[in-house]
C-alpha cells in the first residue's frame, strides 16, 4: 500500500498534468487512492484523445499531399478516420497509376522520335471515339485523378478503377449514363 505522501506527490504530478489545482488536504489514504485513480483515469483519456487528434491531422495532411500530386483538392472536414484512410487509399492507386503513365508516356514519346529518325511518320488508325459517360442527376462519385465529380459532368474509363466495366456496372445500377448515338442509356 503506497504511503500518503507518495499518494499526494502522485495525485499533485497529474494535477499539473491535466492543468488542474489537486485539493489533497485532509484526504485519508483510501480517499487519495480513489483521487489518484481518478485523475489517473482522466490524464489516460486526455493522452488518447490528444493522439487521436494527432492521427486525423496526419490523416488529412496525407491527403492533401496526394490529392496535390494528382493536381486537385479534396474536402476532408468531417471525415473520419476510417473514410480518411480510405480516401487516402484510392488517390494512392491514382498517384501510381499518374506516374505509370506518365513512365508509358515518356516512353512512348522516346519510341516515337526514335521512329522519326528512322523513317517517315506513317499515317496512324484512329480508334472511334467511345461515347461519353456522365454522373446522373442527383449522384456524384469520388474519382482517382479529378476528386469529386458531379452530376451531369463526364466521367471517363481513367478515372475510376476498374475502367470501362466499372463504368458499365455504375451505368446498370443507374449512377452513370452513357450518351449513344440515339440518345443516352441509363436509368433516371
Amino acid at each position: 500500500m503506497a504511503s500518503n505522501a507518495d499518494l499526494i506527490a502522485v495525485a499533485n504530478a497529474l494535477g499539473q498534468k491535466l492543468d488542474e489545482q489537486v485539493e489533497t488536504k485532509g484526504l485519508k489514504n483510501a480517499e487519495l487512492v480513489k483521487l489518484v485513480s481518478e485523475l489517473r483515469a482522466r490524464a489516460d483519456a486526455a493522452a488518447k484523445a490528444t493522439a487521436t487528434e494527432n492521427e486525423t491531422v496526419s490523416l488529412v495532411a496525407q491527403a492533401n499531399a496526394l490529392a496535390g500530386e494528382l493536381g486537385t483538392t479534396v474536402e476532408t472536414d468531417g471525415l473520419t478516420d476510417d473514410a480518411l484512410r480510405d480516401l487516402i487509399d484510392s488517390m494512392k492507386v491514382g498517384v501510381d497509376e499518374a506516374a505509370k503513365e506518365a513512365a508509358d508516356a515518356e516512353a512512348a514519346d522516346a519510341a516515337a522520335e526514335g521512329a522519326k529518325e528512322n523513317e517517315a511518320a506513317k499515317p496512324v488508325e484512329v480508334e472511334e471515339e467511345k461515347p461519353p459517360y456522365y454522373i446522373m442527376a442527383g449522384k456524384s462519385m469520388t474519382t482517382i485523378k479529378r476528386g469529386i465529380v458531379g452530376p451531369l459532368e463526364e466521367i471517363r474509363p481513367d478515372d475510376i478503377k476498374g475502367g470501362k466495366d466499372a463504368l458499365e456496372a455504375f451505368v446498370k445500377t443507374g449512377h452513370v449514363g452513357k450518351f449513344v448515338k440515339t440518345g443516352h442509356v441509363g436509368k433516371g
